[in-house]
């Protein structure tokens, strides 16, 4: 017996000092931080941003490689990818999807691609670009020498202000499960840059582009897209510039906080637009403002048209398109089922009878809560 106790340790010392044979070196691999989906008539183009580490010993920041590959399906395109990178690909840190123009009108292929796909995370932001999504990833700008966190940075910093208005791949995904759903991505562009240093152009939001059923409808503007983070976000931290209703020039405001409520009041939605907003810049010439009620009233009154012309652009471009991205058929059918019901399942953003009404309050003081 006593024998048989110490082959089995000397069998487990064994196992604890074999070492880790089947690993894989930190500087073997390289870590995908983005990826643009292109598409051809025949092929998709898949193009990732690589970061590829360096040893403690050599001096430097990791190593930044663009490789691309083309294939029938997205698959393919990625095991071409595969076999053309200089190190074996690690997927868990990538935080970026562009697609590319040629595939906004139909992204079914993609979304049923990485619904089936283990290795990536559902928490990847989306977004749409004008161009060809591969030329987001290789332009280049003085804030970042790594693109892709720079898109990122732009989206995160959105979503901050703007809480619901950047899109993962999870949201997409679930959108899929509901006939008829619409949604918005953020569509990127190509700017002029900031430098007078360097001649290659930044990317920039843009505005969005309005999705259902997996399909490109509209591009929205940044006016429009400003009515719809009304609309569906909560908002903090946002900004506004008004015409200076007491005299020249402009005014500017802090949007504090802001959301949208629903209710049912005589056959008629009503979408109201709550929160405050902070007094911050007179621009231009005039006079001081002095914190009277009188003047608080005639910039409020200010605010709230600006905002209720936002926000009525951007639902007349939804009921335009037929497109409820904000769900107001779901809402309907469960607070309100009995009046709902005598409306077609199709068509009811067009025959239902909407008011909108913006409800800010101003604040002079910014540090007000």
């Amino acid at each position: 017996m006593k024998n048989k106790w110490i082959f089995v340790f000397l069998i487990c010392g064994a196992l604890f000092l074999s070492g880790c044979w089947d690993k894989t070196e930190f500087t073997q691999v390289s870590f995908a931080v983005a990826m643009a989906i292109d598409k051809t008539q025949e092929n998709y183009e898949v193009t990732v941003k690589l970061m590829l580490p360096k040893e403690e010993s050599q001096n430097g920041d990791a190593q930044v490689w663009l490789v691309s590959g083309k294939g029938a399906s997205i698959y393919e395109a990625i095991e071409e990818l595969n076999n053309r990178s200089p190190r074996e690909v690690y997927w868990g840190h990538m935080s970026l999807v562009v697609l590319g123009s040629s595939i906004n009108e139909d992204i079914s292929g993609v979304l049923d691609y990485f619904s089936r796909a283990s290795q990536f995370r559902r928490s990847e932001y989306i977004v749409c670009a004008d161009t060809k999504g591969a030329e987001m990833l290789s332009a280049s700008n003085e804030q970042s020498e790594v693109n892709a966190f720079y898109i990122y940075t732009l989206l995160r910093d959105m979503e901050m202000r703007y809480h619901d208005a950047a899109v993962d791949l999870n949201d997409c995904l679930l959108q899929r499960n509901y006939q008829g759903r619409a949604y918005l991505l953020p569509l990127l562009g190509l700017a002029e840059p900031n430098s007078i240093n360097k001649d290659e152009k930044a990317p920039y939001i843009k505005g969005a582009m309005l999705i259902k059923n997996d399909k490109a409808l509209t591009e929205l503007d940044n006016d429009d897209f400003a009515g719809y983070r009304f609309l569906k976000c909560a908002i903090s931290q946002g900004s506004l510039v008004t015409d200076n209703p007491l005299g020249e020039g402009k005014l500017s405001y802090n949007i504090k906080k802001s959301r949208a409520k629903l209710s049912w009041q005589n056959d008629t939605l009503l979408i109201t637009i709550k929160g405050t907003v902070n007094l911050t810049e007179r621009l231009g010439s005039g006079e001081a403002i002095n914190e009277k009620d009188s003047e608080r009233k005639l910039m409020e009154e200010s605010i709230n048209r600006y905002v209720e012309k936002k926000v009525k652009a951007c639902m007349e471009e939804s009921v335009a398109q037929n497109a409820d991205f904000l769900y107001l058929g779901q809402w309907l059918s469960v607070y309100h089922n009995r009046e709902f019901e005598q409306y077609d399942d199709e068509n009811y953003l067009k025959e239902l009878k909407i008011e909108i009404k913006s409800d800010l309050k101003l604040k002079f003081s910014v540090l007000a809560d």
